[in-house]
């Protein structure tokens, strides 16, 4: 009976050593997938030439690293800065910027594997946090009519968890811009709807995979059907000719839940 007890005990403690490790290994990976963003953030903010470089700690990483950007740190990516970007990582589409929130990142689009950066940071190695990564059946340039924008929901609240937020109408109102920058083009987008989703119910799927009209549905109805599930309500009135901008994350009130935020592009 001791053996017995002292095996389950033993394993126990195994167990509970295992947890810990996990967890250690995650917090560490997402903690080094937030300083990596930072330094590419860094590297493609514009600086005026007053501007002093961001502070470094200990490895040479800028110090902001762990802190999400504020609205008015989010500065424009230099276009140049991201042509360089693009050719470090050819996946590499447009840089994404939700001011006022966390959501300040490269968004990368590798057609052959779409969710190949789906554990993976922007250099293609291992991470919990992954890369926030375009639809695989959407195009960049020119962009899709929709264009689909899949990030994690960090328990720390860094990638694509302040989408969550979105189901306030209040939030949204205070951050209803999402800004697209890439090498040739740019983009703003004013936010409509937030709609939780169950991925396995096949009008929910359609919604997500909506780039452009086609026969299953209209733009007509990709509007129609955004409102419709929308939690929230907005004054902003899409209409067909519009394009679009799908942020989309996961949500946890559905057995494969998500959570996508959607936007309209402004006009020049």
């Amino acid at each position: 009976m001791r053996r017995l007890l002292r095996l389950v005990i033993g394993l126990a403690l195994v167990g509970c050593a295992l947890c810990l490790i996990a967890i250690g290994w995650y917090v560490v990976s997402n903690r080094t997938a937030q300083r990596e963003f930072a330094a590419l953030r860094h590297e493609v903010a514009a600086q005026s030439p007053s501007d002093e470089p961001a502070p470094q700690d200990g490895d040479g990483t800028p110090d902001t690293a762990l802190t999400p950007p504020a609205a008015e740190a989010q500065s424009a990516p230099k276009p140049n800065a991201l042509a360089a970007l693009r050719e470090r990582n050819a996946d590499f589409v447009f840089w994404l910027r939700v001011p006022g929130t966390p959501v300040d990142y490269p968004v990368v689009h590798n057609r052959a594997a779409p969710e190949y950066y789906l554990r993976r940071d922007f250099s293609g190695a291992r991470s919990e946090s992954g890369t926030p990564f375009l639809f695989g059946e959407c195009e960049s340039n020119p962009p899709s009519q929709n264009l689909v924008v899949y990030g994690h929901n960090m328990r720390d609240g860094s990638m694509f968890a302040c989408l969550d937020r979105y189901r306030d109408a209040q939030y949204m109102q205070e951050h209803p811009l999402a800004l697209i920058d890439a090498p040739d083009w740019r983009g703003e987008y004013e936010a409509f709807a937030a709609v939780p989703l169950d991925a396995d119910e096949g009008a929910a799927r359609a919604l997500l995979r909506w780039t452009g009209p086609s026969a299953d549905l209209t733009a007509e109805s990709f509007i129609q059907e955004a409102l419709f599930r929308s939690v929230v309500s907005s004054a902003v009135a899409p209409s067909a000719t519009d394009a679009f901008l799908t942020l989309v994350t996961c949500e946890y009130t559905h057995q494969d839940g998500r959570l996508a935020v959607f936007f309209r592009k402004r006009d020049p």
